[in-house]
């Protein structure tokens, strides 16, 4: 099955890993969605998507508002106040991705991308950039899989 959609993961969380996360309070800027790399622009306190070459601030993922009945799969409105939790090394977290032509395996190097907010596979792991790897193999045209933080 294609995983398009956050809603595909465990209850739309993004922490999968289930212990001893960081969170760090932002607000939305109603582009960003839930599984987004996001960034924090220090002046207004909105999360910004990562962007090769356009935006370079990273702080974690954005997590799914439980507090309001909003789909995990819509932006978080502008202004709302939303949660960033922060990876850590060997957790899991669901994310979006650049679909692929093919299927790529668990423990395919993955980096950021320069599609707003979503990682990409990267050549090897020796590459610079590697922040992650695959947890789970990842089917032809997913846009959302699981990854486990390097």
């Amino acid at each position: 099955m294609v995983n398009t959609l956050l809603s595909v993961s465990p209850d739309g969380r993004i922490a999968l890993s289930g212990s001893d996360e960081k969170y760090i309070a932002a607000l939305g800027d109603a582009t960003a969605k839930p599984g987004d790399a996001v960034g924090k622009v220090g002046a207004t306190g909105k999360v910004v998507q990562c962007n090769v070459g356009t935006s370079e601030l990273f702080i974690g993922f954005l997590m799914a508002n439980r507090s309001d009945s909003i789909s995990p799969n819509t932006a978080i409105g502008n202004g709302v106040p939303c949660t960033i939790v922060v990876p850590k090394s060997g957790h899991d977290y669901a994310c979006l991705s650049i679909a692929d032509a093919g299927v790529r395996p668990a423990g395919t190097p993955m980096g950021f991308s320069a599609t707003p907010g979503a990682l990409d596979d990267i050549a090897t792991l020796g590459t610079a950039g590697v922040v992650a790897t695959l947890a789970k193999d990842d089917v032809i045209a997913d846009t959302y899989v699981v990854i486990t933080w390097k």
